[in-house]
């Protein structure tokens, strides 16, 4: 079979869009192959092995767990059922690590990795940085250790169930993207988020803030001086979490991403 027919007949079962992603994940080939190298034959083991695929995402499952590998901030991630899949949305909250860590030696501490795609990240593009990532799943873990080993970066893992505990060591940067949707309205989201992706890492509580505050109120006794906190938040949360912050932060801010939602909380320790 030559991967044209292949296109047309995976196109008209999952779109165009998902259709590419699908068939360059699979046979692991750039988006020019995909479109110079469409006369290109494939096994019928493989079309085979595609074509169910693409039923698996029309059943609801997401590309990514589908294809196993998904991109953020430029690099590949391995996911599957039991980590979060990366959104776009949380490049915003690494590009403003980012921009406070600079070329500086700082202690950087992710809290709830998942996939290690903030923590990863940041070590990747600021390369003095000594991160650390936290999260409560073991299996979270294994895929964030994989694809730190997959974009060649060190990172520091911690098992820690922030809800109970405090991390041991101090920071000069913490930044989180915790749980944060209210537990009441996880049944209403889309079957491809609720059915697959982890309640662990969906679950904020009765009003989507329970990590916010756990975090906010123990981050000042593991971050140095001038030391700084950096949230992702929903999009109607930011100025909720703006307020658990004034006690014990200052010169708060809030950033919106690239859509012009609130996306990120930002503060520094007070003295």
């Amino acid at each position: 079979m030559v991967i044209k027919d292949l296109k047309k007949e995976i196109s008209s079962l999952i779109g165009d869009r998902d259709g590419q992603l699908l068939i360059t994940g699979a046979l692991n080939m750039s988006v020019t192959d995909y479109i110079l190298k469409d006369r290109n034959e494939i096994s019928n083991e493989k079309a085979i092995e595609i074509k169910e695929c693409a039923k698996r995402i029309l059943s609801g499952e997401p590309l990514q767990y589908v294809v196993g590998m998904t991109e953020f901030m430029s690099l590949k991630f391995h996911v599957e059922e039991g980590v979060l899949i990366p959104r776009p949305d949380t490049e915003t909250l690494v590009e403003k690590a980012i921009e406070v860590i600079g070329d500086k030696a700082l202690s950087v501490l992710d809290i709830g990795t998942g996939s290690g795609c903030v923590a990863i990240s940041i070590a990747n593009y600021c390369k003095n940085a000594n991160v650390y990532s936290l999260d409560i799943s073991d299996k979270a873990i294994s895929i964030a250790k994989d694809n730190a080993i997959r974009n060649n970066v060190k990172i520091n893992f911690i098992e820690c169930n922030i809800l109970e505990e405090v991390p041991k060591g101090s920071y000069d940067l913490i930044v989180s993207n915790p749980p944060y949707i209210p537990s009441e309205v996880i049944e209403g989201l889309d079957s491809n988020v609720k059915d697959y992706e982890p309640r662990l890492a969906l679950d904020g509580g009765y009003d989507g803030l329970d990590f916010y505050k756990r975090i906010t109120d123990i981050a000042p006794s593991i971050l140095n001086k001038e030391g700084a906190l950096v949230y992702e938040v929903g999009h109607d949360q930011a100025q909720d979490v703006k307020k658990l912050m004034e006690k014990d932060f200052k010169n708060i801010s809030i950033i919106k991403d690239l859509c012009g939602i609130n996306r990120v909380v930002y503060g520094i320790k007070k003295p």
